[in-house]
């Protein structure tokens, strides 16, 4: 897409013109898909990641400039929605593994059984945190947001919001003790 014709479709778009929005999605759309391939490998998901980021888009369209560099916004937004959901995954392998290796013995629902407790367990510390705190690690892990994104927000510094998280996930871990 020539530069002169994004800017003109960045400027209809944040007059919240629908055509725009449609024209810029064929012309991302793949190209996000694909990027999101090289680390999901799974169609549901990079499918996901590229309605979260035109959704993204969408959301933050009055907030955009015409001179902005969009395919870098929008792989910036993908780059950060792939890493989020890794660390899920992630989080939700150690769950799984401390389940496998602590209850193998019985059967599948129990195991579903001993998963709700821990999500229970879990969710009963997220409210355990302090206010902010919990406020922070939330807009992280469930909203996806960034630290930058929460540190605009919340109008604090991304240290802050980094030094947050880590309570955060440091207590959490020693709530479920993933460690034994």
């Amino acid at each position: 897409m020539k530069g002169s014709s994004e800017k003109k479709l960045l400027l209809e778009l944040r007059q919240g013109s629908p055509a725009a929005f449609d024209a810029l999605y064929r012309s991302y759309a793949k190209r996000i898909y694909s990027f999101a391939w090289k680390f999901l490998k799974n169609r549901e998901d990079c499918e996901g990641i590229v309605q979260s980021v035109f959704m993204k888009l969408w959301e933050k369209r009055e907030q955009l400039d015409e001179n902005s560099h969009l395919k870098a916004y929008l792989f910036r937004i993908s780059k950060n929605l792939i890493l989020n959901q890794v660390k899920r995954a992630l989080f939700k392998d150690v769950v799984t593994h401390y389940l496998e290796r602590h209850h193998d013995r019985y059967f599948d629902l129990e195991k579903e059984q001993h998963y709700r407790e821990l999500v229970e367990i879990l969710d009963r510390s997220i409210a355990q945190l302090p206010e902010r705190r919990r406020t922070i690690f939330l807009l992280s892990r469930n909203d996806g947001l960034t630290h930058k994104e929460i540190s605009e927000r919340l109008e604090i510094s991304v240290h802050t919001v980094d030094t947050q998280i880590r309570l955060a996930t440091r207590f959490l871990r020693e709530q479920l003790d993933l460690s034994r």
